[in-house]
C-alpha cells in the first residue's frame, strides 16, 4: 500500500514543518509532493503543544464538524482527534498538521500558505483510506 509520506525536515520553538509526499519522488516525480506541513514543536508528544510522534498511522478522509474536510489520522498514542487540515500559523493548530502549498510568514510568523490549494490536492490525492508514514528527518 502506498503512504502518504509526511517528512519532518526542521524544528524549533516556532513549529516543526516537513515535506508532504505520497508515494515516492523517485517514482512519481514532482507530482508526488502535495505540500508542505507545519506542527508543533516537538515536545514529548504533550497534548495540546507538541507534534504528534513519529511513526506509521492509518488515516482515513473524514468530514469534521469544525474543519470541513479533513485526513484523520488514527492510533496516535496518547492524543486523540488528529488530523491534516487547513491552517497558516500555530495559531491554527492544538496538535494536528496544517498543510500549505508553500513555506513563509505571515503576520512576522512561520506560516504554511495557500492552505486550501493544498488540501484540495492531497484529497484528490489520496484514496479514501491509506497509511501515514511521518518521519523525522531531524
Amino acid at each position: 500500500m502506498t503512504a502518504l509520506n509526511i517528512i519532518r525536515v526542521e524544528t524549533s520553538d516556532r513549529g516543526t514543518f516537513s515535506f508532504i509526499i505520497f508515494g515516492s519522488i523517485a517514482k512519481n516525480g514532482p507530482d508526488a509532493i502535495l505540500g508542505y506541513g507545519l506542527e508543533l514543536p516537538q515536545k514529548y508528544n504533550e497534548e495540546k503543544t507538541s507534534c504528534i510522534p513519529a511513526g506509521l498511522y492509518q488515516a482515513e478522509k473524514y468530514n469534521s464538524p469544525s474543519k470541513g474536510d479533513v485526513i484523520a489520522i488514527k492510533n496516535v498514542p496518547e492524543r486523540t482527534g488528529i488530523q491534516i487540515h487547513i491552517g497558516n500559523t500555530l495559531d491554527d493548530t492544538t496538535g494536528c498538521i496544517l498543510i500549505g502549498s508553500k513555506v513563509g510568514f505571515l503576520n512576522g510568523e512561520p506560516a504554511v500558505l495557500n492552505s486550501r490549494h493544498a488540501m484540495r490536492k492531497l484529497l484528490r490525492a489520496v484514496p479514501d483510506e491509506f497509511m501515514v508514514n511521518i518521519i523525522d528527518m531531524i
